[in-house]
């Protein structure tokens, strides 16, 4: 046995410790101090080749765990702002990364996510131009805006890819996730996207995505882009370009008037713009140059593509498989969120069934992007009116788009996609 592999298991049992103590009924202050205590063990063994910068990640784990324990977090969200921080000469390296992150249910407590680490240098690098001002600019000017705030050039994204980790990892983790801290910074603090997104959409997403549009499939995989190092990329671009600009302008998600809304108006819209910001910037000839300057020409034919293959096949059937008519969506923005791309996309000639599958045209995706990006500014324009405008302009857009019972008004997964279920 050689020994790196020594190292890995020695590494895999120690979070195989950790995840015992995540799993346990236990107080979450008793599980800190026992997470803390489990690390020093690690920290101490001479079976781990431990880097002198890894090394001194974990002692400032270690202590924001025990400080946290006490009640005091200032620890674990300075942790979260060094990663989110980290240079470029240190992307490659293996981290240790320590959080205590709230739950999406306010009523449940908080819970820890411990993981080992690299992050993804070449994403990290590609911020370089997505965060430099003639792209942001260039943005700002196709929205009708002066432009951004000095903190869009700031903010980034990690793309962390996990080695080993225990706790629940979510797909993405912002600055307003984080236990006590601030939740209005997520888009100056940043964020880390975790490879298990890419990981999902290869396992699970792909198979339901090859049988409704093999086509376009086909030009995926000829396109070399369906493999998981090149999908944890793409999908770390969107995220940057998705969180940090996607939900600052014209009015940022936590301003008053969309606070006062309620998530179940919110959420889904809010998600919608953030993404057809993301294919505007991904789709657009204005963008182009700029993207070339970081990703190869088929990285750019893929990664608007990617995302709305994940958008459609994967949050509309969430919850599926124990409701195949109204699934998660009376509970999950994201996934109402998705009807309302399918439902758009098909009205507009981007979807079109051709059989027993889908044909995905191409040809249709830009202009049909430019025109949602129309329709989602005009709603958001409603904003200076107060609360009972943009309500209203919701509403009406959401009855236009939303796929929904007749009866009882609840929204259902489109009937094409609870056919599809027949696919998987």
């Amino acid at each position: 046995m050689t020994s790196a592999t020594i190292e890995r298991e020695v590494w895999q049992e120690q979070f195989g410790h950790l995840q015992a103590v995540l799993l346990s009924d236990i107080p979450l202050s008793e599980q800190l101090r026992m997470c803390a205590k489990q690390l020093r063990r690690g920290q101490a063994s001479a079976s781990i080749k431990k880097s002198p910068y890894l090394s001194r990640q974990i002692e400032e784990g270690i202590s924001s765990l025990e400080r946290a324990s006490d009640g005091d977090y200032a620890g674990i969200c300075q942790q979260f702002r060094s990663i989110v921080a980290t240079p470029l000469e240190e992307a490659d390296e293996e981290h240790l990364l320590v959080l205590v992150v709230k739950d999406v249910d306010s009523n449940k407590a908080p819970h820890p996510l411990l993981i080992h680490c690299t992050l993804d240098r070449r994403a990290l690098e590609a911020q370089s131009v997505l965060r430099s001002r003639e792209f942001i600019n260039r943005l700002a000017e196709r929205l009708g805006l002066k432009g951004y705030s000095e903190a869009a050039l700031c903010s980034r994204v990690q793309g962390v890819n996990i080695i080993n980790y225990a706790g629940y990892a979510r797909y993405a983790v912002f600055a307003d996730l984080v236990h006590q801290m601030d939740w209005t910074t997520s888009h100056t603090d940043g964020g880390l996207l975790f490879s298990i997104v890419a990981d999902e959409f290869i396992k699970h997403d792909l198979p339901l995505a090859e049988r409704m549009f093999p086509a376009e499939m086909e030009r995926l995989r000829n396109l070399g882009v369906l493999n998981p190092e090149t999908v944890n990329f793409l999908f770390n671009i969107f995220l940057a370009l998705h969180d940090t600009l996607g939900h600052t302008v014209p009015y940022p998600v936590h301003h008053w008037v969309k606070r006062s809304i309620g998530s179940f108006m919110l959420d889904p819209f809010e998600e919608l713009g953030a993404d057809t910001q993301f294919f505007w910037m991904t789709s657009s000839e204005r963008m182009r140059p700029l993207l070339e300057e970081v990703l190869s020409e088929a990285e750019i034919e893929a990664l608007p593509i990617l995302w709305l293959l994940k958008r459609v096949c994967h949050y509309t059937r969430r919850g599926i498989e124990h409701d195949s008519v109204y699934g998660n969506l009376m509970e999950d923005g994201d996934a109402r969120t998705g009807v309302l791309f399918w439902q758009y996309f098909s009205k507009h000639g981007v979807f079109a069934r051709e059989g027993d599958h889908f044909h995905l045209n191409r040809a249709q995706f830009a202009s049909t992007v430019e025109g949602l990006l129309d329709d989602w500014l005009a709603v958001e324009t409603t904003i200076p009116f107060g609360v009972e405008g943009y309500a209203r302009a919701l509403s009406d857009f959401y009855l236009k788009y939303r796929s929904s019972d007749d009866v009882t008004g609840r929204w259902i997964i489109p009937a094409d996609l609870r056919a599809s279920s027949s696919f998987a």
